[in-house]
């Protein structure tokens, strides 16, 4: 839907002249695919919840995919433990106790102790896994990390949750962000 991405775009801050989207950087058009995609923009449905109204799963694959999408969200976590070996990090949400672990081969081999992502959490069954897009930070601790985003709540006019978020960690992202390569992975 061209208005979804359009109000995506401007929430972003990544409309520019003439109705045209403009990305700083490779990994922004797939953040804003992600928002469209998962979240309610204009306090309406999501893309899935859209798209499952007028489409019913084929098969109990596809419905245990999106049943995936509709339950998964997004926060911001620190990396507790890592695991090359089993290409698995552990991690705390740090809007909740709640705790996860997610696969992941590309970040498993470069991630340590103490690190905070942004990303969207999705849970296949027993396996937990991203979205694919992430914000990666250069915090000193958790404690800046609460102040710089209390900072920002307090800027950020926003009533969706899971937009604030998205707005706020997009700003901490251009001040502490890390730089993210993405490659094949042998």
């Amino acid at each position: 839907d061209r208005n979804v991405i359009n109000k995506t775009a401007r929430l972003l801050g990544m409309m520019g002249l003439n109705n045209t989207v403009h990305y700083d950087s490779e990994d922004e058009i797939n953040f804003m695919m992600d928002t469209c995609f998962f979240e309610r923009i204009n306090n309406k449905k999501s893309a899935t919840e859209k798209y499952l109204e007028s489409n019913k799963p084929i098969n109990d694959f596809e419905k245990e995919v999106f049943e995936m999408f509709l339950n998964s969200y997004i926060s911001a976590f620190i990396v507790t433990e890592v695991e090359r070996e089993k290409n698995k990090i552990h991690l705390s949400d740090l809007f909740s106790d709640k705790k996860i672990d997610i696969i992941d081969i590309g970040l498993s081999k470069t991630a340590v102790s103490g690190l905070v992502i942004f990303f969207r959490y999705l849970k296949y069954k027993e396996i937990g896994l991203t979205s694919g897009v992430s914000y990666v930070y250069n915090f000193s601790d958790v404690e800046e990390v609460n102040r710089e985003y209390g900072k920002l709540t307090k800027i950020i006019k926003e009533k969706d949750e899971n937009i604030k978020k998205i707005l706020i960690f997009k700003r901490l992202n251009n001040k502490y962000g890390l730089g993210m390569e993405f490659e094949d992975v042998e």
